[in-house]
């Protein structure tokens, strides 16, 4: 288990720190290095941004080309730039929990310069460290554009280092490095099992967070070495090592030195406890939400039929209480009862009325003519009738009565005698 530590444990991003920190750190582990830009005149060397604003003191010597890409300078100019200032006059950090630097690594730091390949492939020759080259392709106008693998195997092969002890990521070219280096490791990501052995690959660089979730058993059986990036935090390096994981990517080297075996937060038999523990509680968990809703509708029911049971009861009372009055109000005798009758008709009226004004009245007379007085004729009671019937009657008597007016015979009175 120590080995993942001590031997395969690599610093990422040295194409950002100078050449004295890989001394620092070869002692106590392996390294990686990324050639990540090429020089105009095509000269590799370490850059992890794509501007030197950030790693080199540009802005100070030639700041309105401060944003440019590194490739696009002459290696005679980029020599020229300090790439250790910002490591070690910085009022921040540059990496989260880094020790305080001592004055002569501070004044050691001030004087650093852009390394170029050859500078550190040198290094891990003489130091047998293995090397993991992740490459990037350089701008469209770059001359190198298309042949850049090929200048960096050109430059590794010239160095004389030990083929074994270069790790190789890109995928383009495989042939024609296994043609002109077939000492190389080659690394792959995440191919198929079946791929890695058409490749010939027994080792992948793969994102530890997406290990986890696409087949690191079967990598695992198939005896496939497994290097991890980037893992900074103990707890995420302690889990790795338990896992057996061949080696890791760190920038947080010196906290992952200092571990000498994993951190046990709990012990075997306490971790059993706590998940089975957790697995009654969520089972008790998820019954007591089933239970609360089926309480909660059973209530909901009872409310329902208790409102339909009250409505009902209400409809009954008031039913009845209308049906005892009803009753009552036919017992009461009506002081003005009404004989059924069709309803008036206005012809069946007109008729009557005509009849009776064109009777002619004759009066009797005594023997010298003079009227006798006579009672009063009987007229019969009619019932009350409405406002409305007797208008809509008299509207209809009173035409025909001008209608027959002619008809009625004049009584002339006679002349008195003399």
């Amino acid at each position: 288990m120590a080995g993942i530590k001590k031997s395969t444990s690599y610093l990422d991003g040295l194409s950002e720190n100078p050449v004295c920190q890989v001394d620092c750190i070869l002692p106590i582990l392996a390294f990686s290095f990324s050639p990540h830009a090429y020089s105009f005149d095509g000269v590799p060397f370490l850059m992890h941004d794509y501007d030197l604003t950030r790693t080199t003191n540009i802005k100070e010597v030639l700041p309105d080309a401060a944003r440019k890409h590194p490739s696009l300078f002459q290696w005679s100019f980029l020599t020229t730039l300090n790439a250790g200032k910002w490591f070690s006059d910085a009022w921040i950090k540059p990496f989260f929990r880094m020790k305080p630097l001592s004055e002569d690594d501070k004044e050691r730091a001030r004087n650093q310069r852009i390394a170029k390949l050859t500078d550190l492939l040198a290094i891990a020759q003489k130091e047998k460290k293995l090397v993991i080259f992740d490459l990037n392709s350089p701008p469209s106008r770059h001359p190198s554009r298309s042949s850049y693998i090929r200048l960096v195997v050109r430059v590794i092969l010239d160095s004389k280092i030990e083929q074994h002890l270069i790790a190789w990521l890109p995928g383009s070219e495989r042939r024609y490095i296994k043609s002109k280096a077939p000492g190389f490791q080659h690394v792959g990501t995440f191919y198929t099992l079946q791929e890695l052995a058409d490749e010939n690959i027994t080792r992948i660089n793969v994102d530890y967070k997406r290990l986890y979730y696409n087949g690191l058993r079967e990598y695992k059986a198939a005896n496939i070495s497994i290097n991890l990036y980037i893992v900074n935090e103990p707890w995420l390096f302690s889990l790795v090592w338990c896992h057996s994981i061949h080696s890791v990517t760190t920038d947080n080297i010196e906290v992952l030195n200092e571990m000498n075996q994993p951190y046990y937060f709990m012990t075997p038999n306490f971790y059993l406890f706590l998940w089975i523990f957790m697995d009654i509680l969520s089972a008790v968990f998820i019954v007591s939400i089933f239970h609360f809703h089926w309480w909660r509708e059973s209530q909901s029911e009872k409310l329902r039929q208790g409102i339909t049971s009250y409505t009902g009861e209400v409809r009954e009372a008031l039913s009845a209480s209308l049906q005892n009055e009803v009753v009552e109000i036919m017992d009461i005798p009506a002081p003005f009862p009404e004989r059924e009758r069709e309803p008036p008709s206005s012809k069946a009226v007109v008729q009557e009325v005509v009849n009776e004004t064109t009777i002619p009245t004759v009066h009797p007379t005594d023997d010298v003519g003079q009227p006798v007085p006579t009672e009063p004729a009987f007229e019969p009671i009619q019932e009350p009738t409405s406002e409305a019937n007797r208008e809509a009657t008299l509207q209809t008597v009173l035409p025909t009565l001008e209608a027959n007016e002619p008809m009625v015979p004049s009584v002339e009175k006679p002349p008195p005698e003399t």
